[in-house]
């Protein structure tokens, strides 16, 4: 709807949704991968793997808009890490308070 809202033509719309949907179920396949090969330290490889991916889409975001890349790897994987440690941080509170 996006994009057609955009005003692309129906093919071009399309292509983009059936790309977007594609490159996303892959990056999925890759953590169920991280799962299936690093049962025993899956949570830490996914991290790792989940930040490296971050921080190379963040440089090449800033390459496009001729920023710093390192401002802005900076900027998304400290906002990624603030998120994981609160996520942290509620699992224990939950777990503490409700069960």
């Amino acid at each position: 709807m996006y994009q057609e809202s955009e005003r692309l033509e129906k093919r071009e719309a399309f292509l983009g949704t059936l790309s977007n949907f594609a490159t996303r179920f892959l990056v999925c396949l890759t953590f169920v991968g991280i799962v299936a090969l690093f049962w025993k330290h899956a949570v830490a490889v996914g991290i790792v793997w989940g930040m490296t991916l971050l921080s190379a889409m963040s440089y090449v975001l800033a390459q496009g808009r001729n920023v710093s890349g390192i401002t802005e790897i900076a900027k998304h994987v400290g906002i990624a890490v603030l998120v994981v440690i609160v996520s942290e941080g509620i699992g224990h509170w939950i777990t503490a308070h409700v069960t």
